[in-house]
């Protein structure tokens, strides 16, 4: 039986008396997220349970992994820095040098990488390049 969305909840539980958490999700990211965790640090992070075919999670967490951590609240002028920081980030991402694994599908030149030495471009002939002038 499929669950609406409003069924579908994440709740977190944990007393004063114990050091460890119960994480019951529905929430992919979070399912995704704890799963990682537990393969990568499994004495701290344990499934307990799966349920509703797979598509809910319960997991033991340290209860010091539990945060509540609320967004920023920006001035008008603080957002102004922010939106201007973002456009100048994102242009100066597609004006910068390129990347070696971005050099490599460049047209009309290709990278070579000699022992002991740093990357060389080499420019092809004009008759070769993909505008075919």
């Amino acid at each position: 039986m499929k669950l609406s969305p409003y069924e579908q909840e994440t709740i977190i539980n944990f007393n004063e008396a114990e050091k460890a958490a119960s994480v019951y999700t529905h929430n992919n990211a979070l399912r995704h997220k704890l799963e990682k965790l537990s393969q990568e640090r499994p004495e701290e992070c344990k499934l307990k349970q799966i349920s509703r075919d797979g598509r809910a999670v319960d997991y033991i967490i340290p209860k010091a992994w539990v945060r509540v951590t609320p967004t920023r609240i920006l001035s008008e002028a603080q957002m102004k820095v922010c939106r201007e920081a973002a456009q100048k980030a994102h242009i100066s991402r597609f004006n910068a040098p390129a990347r070696a694994s971005e050099k490599e599908n460049t047209p009309g030149s290709s990278y070579t990488t000699l022992p002991g030495k740093s990357e060389t471009p080499t420019q092809e002939p004009a008759s070769q390049t993909s505008e075919g002038h």
